[in-house]
């Protein structure tokens, strides 16, 4: 009996650690970080839009969690090193976004608008069928404006 309870006390202890390794290397993508980004503003078409650069690896993948709802003319700009597809995924969001994909050059190869949040797992995510170094999410719906070939001036940012 003390072996069967000694046993169970072990796979107990084993459970509690490797939970406790899962949370400490898991939440950092899912709890809200304090981090302050960068920002810079990026235009197009006369309209200015001031931007949080998300630029590394923590940051491209915590994108807008826990954020605040985006206003006019706000938005994230992910940048990345080299043109691919990249995909965006919305958990932890509670807002809708519109999502524009841009190659090296700023010019706006694809766009998504009215993306919505991610209600359970697992989350839809957006992908481009060109490939882009930057994507700039921005309040939903306020993308009317833009159309497959638009150029953003983003040398505010290089």
């Amino acid at each position: 009996m003390k072996n069967f309870f000694r046993s169970n006390i072990v796979y107990i202890s084993i459970a509690i650690l490797v939970g406790v390794f899962l949370f400490f290397s898991i939440s950092p993508y899912f709890m809200p970080s304090g981090k302050v980004l960068s920002k810079s503003i990026v235009s197009i078409n006369g309209r200015q839009i001031s931007v949080e650069i998300a630029d590394t690896p923590e940051t491209w993948t915590r994108g807008l969690m826990f954020h605040s709802p985006l206003k006019d003319n706000e938005g994230m700009l992910f940048v990345y090193d080299r043109e691919s597809y990249y995909g965006i995924w919305m958990p932890n969001m509670s807002f809708s976004i519109d999502i524009i994909w841009m190659n090296n050059d700023g010019k706006i190869v694809n766009i998504v608008r009215n993306a919505e949040p991610c209600k359970s797992m697992p989350c839809q995510s957006w992908r481009t069928s060109v490939p882009a170094s930057y994507v700039l999410e921005l309040k939903a719906n306020s993308t009317q404006d833009f159309n497959i070939g638009d150029i953003f001036d983003l040398s505010s940012i290089n």
